[in-house]
């Protein structure tokens, strides 16, 4: 199943690596590789929790990180990325 992602959630994702890089430059690696790897094991979606989000699912891709994503017919749709501690919708 394809996935998919929402102009949002690539920003999510982006305002995200660029924080930790001004930071520790280093580091921002890490997170992206599980979140990316974690995205990879999508092509079963329903492993992963319910969303908080009604219709959503939700993955913890990093420990401070999680994908919000949505199942349908044709594709795995990827909505947000966010930390842990954020709050969510």
């Amino acid at each position: 199943m394809p996935i998919q992602w929402k102009v949002e959630a690539q920003e999510d994702l982006t305002a995200i690596l660029t924080y930790i890089a001004q930071r520790n430059r280093p580091a921002a690696l890490q997170p992206y590789n599980d979140i990316d790897n974690a995205i990879s094991q999508l092509p079963n979606p329903h492993l992963y929790r319910t969303g908080r989000v009604i219709g959503t699912r939700e993955l913890l891709a990093h420990p401070n990180h999680v994908v919000a994503y949505r199942v349908d017919a044709s594709a795995i749709e990827i909505l947000a990325v966010m930390h842990t501690r954020q709050l969510y919708p």
